[in-house]
């Protein structure tokens, strides 16, 4: 399946975690897993931001199985005014009125207060909208689990060749990275040296793959009208990388070894872009490779093609040349705290091309001038987590992908958690949904880690972080190194949430939803700047919509800062890129328990860390 979408078999309400969840009682969450797995007991405590006014009796006496509650106490992080039972102070009785209705009285209680309303009724307190509580729960039972596999085709870059840029506004991640000569020559090894890795992993009879689900196959065969129509839309936004003329990667019918021999046969056509390509006769280029020491110089032509014909949609050649501009001047405006540590914008001399990949993103529910706070970020932090035991801590609210830290807050690139029970699909609402997080598809956050260093959090301690750009306003770069600027743009636009009532599924085509999408996005910030910012949109006769900007800011370093210097006043064109297909898929390890949480971030059971099967 494509960008956005996995089909599960099972669903499991979800706790809500520190920062930039949705609240599950608002919005039912289902974990992408597909398997249930049996866990060794664990306790520990969980913190929930409040989405609405609730009761205390509520937060005390609710959690999804197989947790349960310790002992029902909650304990306040913040001081709040509450709406608090009136107790007869004879008879230590609550107070009801003539209807039989609980009296309440407004007080305010401090940080650190302990409730427990299972067992005294005057802690049942109406607690307010964004207040912060933890409760102890512990964990017995069954958790769904399941680990993925990333097997696209990006390369993996060094720290120094890596640019991100994040738009708000645009609801876009861009990750660009300055292609060397080396990374070309290399391309075809680094491919065939994880297509090994997989093929030994897939080797053991103890690792099991869950087979890809198709979308249109089941839009076509799905009765229940409401759910067909669903499916067909997700189905628009559904495409996997392994989709093949003459294997069928979704036959769930096919025999376990069949199965890994049908995706090791996909995947190695995919990799060296020939539809003829066995299993071994990779496994022979790989082994002339690690045999004879001269071969890969043989090979450097042949591997740099290569890279071209996989990459190419995103690769554009020669040293990049900054696009010519018409910027209205203005005083620079610095968009990052004045403590903040510089960062130093590194030449890429040896550059001879970029590649851009363009990622949907979900920010927060405030929109573009919420948080986090434009600047310049160094990432990933060190404190990022890449192990399956942090989804385990939040009942698998994270789904076992990584959890990029953006800010020491906890504001975090992460997988996606809106979820259609009614159709078992787990997908990415690319809207203003987050506590501050920017969440991706889950194939989407795994290709973003498989860019970085395998050693992800080495790179703090090194100096050798990515600069992060956070912006509020559009992204604008020259994507094809034409000499012209576009403003970035990812065909994959809002879907309906769950419930929503469709009535013709073409309407919600990317090249047709695009432009109610454009509207609502970029519509209220025009005419806000002093530029008198502008955004139009036009549609040809046969339908396909354009937009155009003017007047959005420009940003720059600055003394290590991100500062606007500026608003481009010449015609800025969107550039929509091509969604990224699905390139995982999951698998389950027998005999491994997922339990780790003391690891400090690490997960070293079974075939999942780094130095196993992230390790390229």
């Amino acid at each position: 399946m494509k960008t956005g979408f996995r089909v599960i078999l099972s669903s499991i309400s979800l706790l809500v975690g520190t920062v930039c969840i949705a609240s599950p009682l608002l919005e039912p969450l289902g974990p992408f897993p597909v398997r249930r797995t049996p866990v060794d007991p664990m306790s520990f405590t969980y913190t929930r931001k409040l989405e609405a006014v609730t009761a205390a009796i509520d937060l005390a006496t609710w959690v999804p199985s197989p947790a349960q509650l310790v002992d029902g106490v909650l304990t306040l992080q913040n001081s709040a005014k509450v709406q608090a039972p009136v107790v007869d102070p004879a008879t230590g009785l609550v107070q009801v009125d003539a209807a039989g209705k609980t009296v309440y009285e407004t007080k305010t209680l401090a940080a650190g207060t302990v409730l427990d309303p299972t067992r005294n009724p005057a802690d049942n307190v109406i607690l307010p909208k964004d207040l912060t509580v933890t409760a102890l729960v512990s964990v017995s039972g069954n958790l769904t689990f399941g680990r993925f596999a990333y097997l696209g085709v990006a390369p993996r870059f060094e720290a120094k060749n890596l640019e991100m840029f994040a738009s708000k506004m645009g609801h876009s991640l861009r990750v660009k990275g300055y292609v060397t000569q080396a990374l070309l020559d290399g391309y075809e090894f680094q491919l065939l040296s994880k297509f090994k890795s997989y093929y030994d992993m897939f080797a053991r009879t103890t690792v099991h793959l869950e087979p890809l689900r198709d979308l249109k196959q089941m839009a076509a065969t799905e009765r229940n009208p409401d759910r067909k129509k669903w499916t067909t839309v997700a189905s628009f936004y559904s495409k996997t990388l392994y989709e093949n003329p003459t294997i069928n990667v979704f036959d769930s019918s096919l025999s376990e070894p069949a199965y890994k021999n049908a995706i090791l046969t996909v995947m190695i056509r995919t990799y060296l872009n020939d539809p003829n390509a066995t299993i071994a006769s990779g496994l022979a280029l790989y082994q002339s490779y690690r045999n004879d020491p001269n071969f890969a110089a043989t090979r450097k032509s042949a591997s740099a093609a290569l890279f071209k014909a996989n990459l190419g949609e995103h690769y554009a050649e020669g040293q990049p040349v900054p696009a010519v501009a018409s910027v209205m001047d203005i005083a620079p405006i610095t968009v990052e705290a004045a403590d903040a540590d510089p960062i130093v914008a590194v030449p890429h001399p040896d550059a001879v091309g970029v590649v851009n990949f363009v990622y949907p993103i979900a920010i927060d529910k405030d929109g573009p001038f919420g948080l986090p706070r434009p600047g310049l970020r160094r990432f990933p932090l060190s404190s990022s987590i890449e192990g399956r035991w942090f989804s385990l801590r939040w009942l698998d609210e994270f789904g076992g992908f990584p959890f990029l830290m953006i800010t020491p807050e906890g504001v975090a690139f992460h997988g996606p958690i809106t979820f259609n029970s009614g159709n078992d699909t787990w997908y990415l609402r690319r809207d203003n949904v987050s506590h501050s997080c920017m969440r991706m598809d889950g194939s989407d956050i795994m290709e973003l880690r498989a860019l970085l260093p395998k050693n992800m959090n080495s790179l703090q301690r090194l100096g050798t972080t990515i600069p992060l750009r956070i912006t509020e306003w559009p992204d604008v770069d020259d994507l094809n190194n034409d000499g012209k600027n576009e403003v970035v743009d990812v065909a994959y636009y809002t879907m309906p949430t769950p419930g929503t009532r469709i009535v013709n599924p073409n309407v919600w085509k990317p090249e047709v939803n695009n432009k109610e999408y454009w509207k609502r996005m970029f519509g209220p910030s025009v005419g806000k700047l002093p530029s008198q910012n502008t955004f139009t949109i036009s549609t040809t006769p046969d339908g396909k919509n354009s937009g155009v900007f003017t007047g959005i800011p420009k940003y720059d370093i600055v003394g290590g800062a991100l500062t606007v210097v500026g608003y481009y006043m010449e015609e800025l064109p969107i550039k929509t890129m091509p969604q990224r297909p699905t390139q995982i898929i999951q698998y389950r390890e027998d005999g491994v328990l997922y339990n780790d949480p003391e690891s400090g971030g690490g997960d070293y059971n079974g075939t999942y860390p780094p130095g196993v099967v992230n390790k390229f």
